[in-house]
């Protein structure tokens, strides 16, 4: 057989194998986690409209993990936009799916430095771990503002002080500013106890997500498991001497 020959069969075989891998999922919106956002202004970057959590369904993903639903979806990015009306389908892929994924599944210290990340972990934890804590579409709207603020801003509240290019102006938004402050103060000693991943797109609005975090064996768990898989090699080791013999 030609180099030729030999060079365009690898070719071949490299391009199946990426087809095979790059197998995007999809990403399925539900519409406003609560049934509509409420109204925010808020200044640098200057956005006035409607604010809050969306749904979302994660399916057909490779890693069985990311295949939830519904859960909530938060914008971590005021420059694009995106259609969250119920039905609408997303391709959604994982490192290597770029090719044909319109939303990349990111963890998120691959998206933001360490302490915005730790921030937005330690928020998110918080807002999770009390049901009745996010629960309408006002405390939604303020952890939306809460988000942005972490996304935009360096300090802890929504009020406009000395240095803050991100706060709220809403004139009748004082109440979703005070809950919005509330979950960034209650949330600063909180452990997080999620794995919190951001939705990238190059085309539509980046999303911020979060699942309940890996389970990871007990070190005992781990000793136990491989002291077993020990006694299988050696029992493995065992019965191809006696048949060697």
């Amino acid at each position: 057989m030609s180099h030729s020959i030999l060079r365009r069969a690898a070719t071949a075989a490299v391009a199946l194998a990426t087809a095979a891998v790059a197998q995007a999922g999809t990403l399925t919106t539900n519409g406003w986690l609560f049934g509509a956002g409420e109204a925010v202004k808020v200044a640098a970057p200057a956005y006035s409209g409607p604010a809050g959590g969306f749904s979302g369904t994660l399916s057909g993903m490779a890693d069985e993990r990311f295949n939830v639903g519904p859960l909530p979806m938060y914008c971590v990015d005021l420059g694009q936009t995106i259609d969250i009306r119920a039905g609408n389908a997303f391709s959604l892929g994982m490192a290597g799916d770029e090719a044909v994924s319109t939303f990349m599944l990111t963890p998120i210290e691959e998206v933001f430095d360490a302490e915005v990340a730790q921030r937005l972990g330690r928020l998110v934890s918080f807002a999770d771990s009390d049901a009745a804590g996010v629960d309408d579409t006002a405390s939604s709207a303020a952890l939306q503002l809460a988000i942005w603020n972490i996304v935009y801003d360096a300090d802890g509240t929504l009020a406009a002080v000395a240095g803050s290019g991100f706060h709220d102006t809403h004139a009748a938004g004082g109440g979703r500013r005070a809950m919005a402050d509330g979950l960034l103060a209650a949330s600063t000693g909180q452990a997080i106890s999620k794995d919190v991943y951001v939705l990238v797109s190059t085309t539509r609005q980046d999303q911020l997500i979060w699942l309940d975090a890996a389970s990871v064996p007990e070190p005992g768990s781990l000793a136990l498991a491989g002291l077993a898989l020990a006694i299988v090699a050696g029992g493995g080791r065992r019965r191809v001497r006696a048949r060697s013999r």
